[in-house]
């Protein structure tokens, strides 16, 4: 079951994984590569069990690492989750319930 879904960006070979977030009850974006570009976090290649390195922040609302298929919630969000490690959702794909602009 893969929890996480992957975009490339128009015109170019830059990839990005998408994933919902139960503390934000959102989708979140985060670019992924091989760990040496700047802007863009590493990423295990797996839609199954995602590991994604370093941590990922949005200022004041969520911030997290993502472990195995796991998030683990750091202190600092700002919702219900905060300080929780929850299995990560199986993921649907564009059109059943969510889009592309949903961040």
């Amino acid at each position: 079951m893969n929890v996480v879904g992957k975009t490339t960006e128009k015109g170019t070979t830059k990839e990005a994984l998408w994933f919902h977030c139960p503390g934000c009850k959102s989708y979140h974006r985060i670019p992924v590569g091989d760990g040496h570009e700047e802007g863009r976090w590493k990423w295990n290649g797996s839609l199954e069990k995602p590991t994604i390195s370093p941590s990922y922040n949005y200022p004041k609302v969520c911030h997290f690492f993502i472990k195995e298929g796991r998030i683990e919630f750091c202190g600092d969000c700002a919702h219900d989750l905060s300080g929780q490690t929850v299995e990560m959702e199986e993921w649907k794909e564009w059109g059943e319930g969510q889009s592309e602009g949903d961040e």
